[in-house]
């Protein structure tokens, strides 16, 4: 596919960066002055729909930029151009709905630094693709800025090659701990009431349960909400073989309200989570926002975050496109369907996923208890310890709400 399009011109922002051959990010300008209003911009969208999504892949964020986008019913034009599905957003963060499919970015204080996180990594779908618009820039601050994952696994593994195999052998368990009503004044401050969509605690553990977490109740009406096993880094279709690092230990390690170990219960050391932090933020990309701007995130490829700013600030956001792949798998393996069944095989090294394969898996795999296990006729089932070997079928556990999807 040609890297060029006449609806498009390619423009720079201060920031940018190349990274293994490609700019980041890659900013899209109007051809013409005349060619900037909202109308335009989103035929243009429509019709090159294809081009522009393996855009977003290839150099993993894009910045529509120079284009007429007032306000938010700008905004929601450009994200139905695309025709993409919506995810509700399953986190900690503080947000408001705004217009249609549209939502305020985290809404906690301004003056907290939002860490480094590709967008719910810990739940079973989270988003291919992250989509935030700049309808008031800060006067101060407020950048969001981003760090292309397979950058972190490159050094890390140059220094810790043997912490990070055994934390992607092992998988990791995280811990968070919500209130039960919003509270705005903190960036984590969602209650499990609003992310859930229930103030029934019966049936916030159900739906806690199909997104692959456990709640544990504390006396003040607070919950501990509990995942695992998480792995470390992933391997995504399309996105040249890049080992991306897929977690996020850094953010949730030591935390007054969270934590992070491996899954085994071991503890992360020090050391290593100290290194990861510093190599992420040097690896950081930034720009200054400007009215009007649309960026394009690949969630896949992508950390995110948001520094301190002084008000005001207005960036919404849409979290888009459901992603397509196994999520609570600590061992390593790849995919293929055969009559809507999940084979898994064993793989020596990274969890790698073609995301065009569609199928659904749910629970029960001895070790990591998010899979059921049928083996095929006329042969023995054999395991190992997390992952089942030798082709065996996983097929939709029908007790089990709908927990994931491939």
């Amino acid at each position: 596919m040609e890297f060029t399009c006449k609806e498009f011109k390619v423009g720079k922002c201060e920031g940018e960066k190349l990274v293994d051959g490609e700019t980041m990010p890659l900013v899209l300008q109007p051809p013409a002055a005349s060619k900037n209003d909202i109308d335009s911009l989103v035929m243009a969208l429509k019709e090159n729909n294809e081009w522009f999504e393996q855009m977003i892949i290839k150099n993993s964020a894009v910045l529509l930029r120079g284009f007429d986008v007032k306000n938010v019913v700008d905004f929601n034009e450009i994200v139905e151009a695309f025709g993409w599905d919506d995810i509700r957003y399953v986190g900690p963060a503080p947000r408001t709905h705004v217009y249609k499919r549209i939502w305020t970015a985290n809404e906690g204080p301004l003056s907290e630094f939002i860490y480094y996180h590709h967008e719910m990594v810990l739940i079973k779908e989270s988003p291919k693709k992250v989509i935030l618009y700049c309808e008031i820039p800060p006067p101060e601050g407020g950048e969001t800025p981003f760090v292309p994952s397979f950058r972190v696994t490159e050094r890390i593994m140059e220094e810790f090659p043997e912490v990070v195999e055994e934390l992607d052998k092992k998988g990791l368990t995280y811990t968070f701990t919500t209130l039960s009503k919003n509270n705005t004044s903190s960036m984590r401050g969602r209650g499990w009431e609003d992310t859930l969509g229930t103030s029934d605690p019966k049936e916030a553990e159900k739906r806690a349960n199909a997104l692959g977490m456990d709640l544990e109740w504390l006396p003040n009406g607070s919950v501990k909400a509990i995942l695992g096993p998480r792995t470390l880094t992933r391997v995504f279709d399309g996105r040249k073989g890049r080992r991306m690092w897929f977690n996020t230990m850094v953010g949730m390690h030591g935390k007054e309200h969270s934590s992070a170990t491996m899954a085994d219960g071991t503890e992360i050391p020090i050391k290593f989570v100290k290194r990861c932090e510093e190599i992420i933020e040097e690896e950081s990309i930034q720009f200054k926002w400007q009215k009007g701007d649309v960026l394009f995130f690949d969630n896949m490829a992508l950390l995110h975050g948001r520094r301190p700013s002084l008000p005001p600030r207005k960036v919404l956001r849409l979290p888009t496109e459901r992603s397509e792949f196994p999520l609570y798998l600590s061992s390593f393996c790849s995919t293929s369907t055969r009559n809507n069944s999940v084979l898994i095989r064993e793989k020596s090294q990274h969890i790698v996923q073609d995301e065009t394969k569609k199928a659904r898996t749910t629970k029960k795999v001895v070790g990591c208890p998010f899979f059921s296990v049928v083996h095929r006729k006329g042969q023995q089932m054999e395991h190992g310890r997390h992952v089942v070997l030798g082709g065996w079928v996983l097929k939709e556990d029908e007790d089990i709400l709908k927990t994931s999807h491939l």
